[in-house]
């Protein structure tokens, strides 16, 4: 073995990795393939995290449907030995279709590059709507569709208390500045 990859000094008796498993693996993997596509606005991100989550499925339909009592079809001496390959070719399937559908995204979104210059989906929301970038903003859109639905929210209003005069003080009680002299 080479000098350099000798770990014989890397002490990992107090990492307890038991609880690690498929489906375990499955479902956090699945949840940071969630979490890029929810909280990023890159087009590349948002694919990769799309990837990310199929594999998670994947793996999570492969771990449901592993079994320690059967074998591969090939190695099994009896029929009731054998797994059912059914399912192991439906997830080969699976995983050549996600890496069919990743590479045209990827495609499509170099060529959306190449002609915006902008891989965020507000800008090109934006830009397909022909507003401005914080218009296009979903959030902002669901935030005023619910106010507009709801009502303004009960509460103190954020801002600048207008005062009993008006004219954003609240410590003057005062005509609003510049109808009557200046205040001091």
């Amino acid at each position: 073995m080479a000098d350099w990859l000798d770990l014989s000094w890397l002490d990992l008796s107090w990492l307890d990795l038991s609880w690690l498993d498929g489906t375990t693996t499955a479902v956090i993997l699945f949840f940071i393939g969630l979490a890029g596509l929810v909280l990023r606005k890159n087009m590349m991100i948002s694919i990769i995290a799309i990837s990310i989550m199929n594999t998670a499925i994947i793996l999570a339909f492969v771990t449901f449907g592993s079994s320690t009592a059967h074998r591969s079809p090939a190695a099994a001496t009896t029929v009731a030995q054998a797994a059912d390959p059914v399912p192991q070719a439906l997830m080969i399937t699976s995983v050549v279709i996600g890496v069919a559908i990743q590479a045209v995204s990827l495609v499509l979104i170099l060529g959306y590059y190449r002609q915006h210059k902008t891989l965020d989906w507000d800008e090109a929301r934006s830009l397909r709507e022909g507003v401005s970038p914080a218009e296009a903003d979903p959030f902002r859109r669901a935030r005023a569709a619910l106010g507009a639905l709801f009502g303004p929210a009960p509460g103190p209003r954020p801002g600048p208390d207008p005062g009993p005069d008006g004219n954003g003080d609240p410590r003057d009680d005062g005509p609003p500045t510049g109808t009557r002299g200046s205040n001091p």
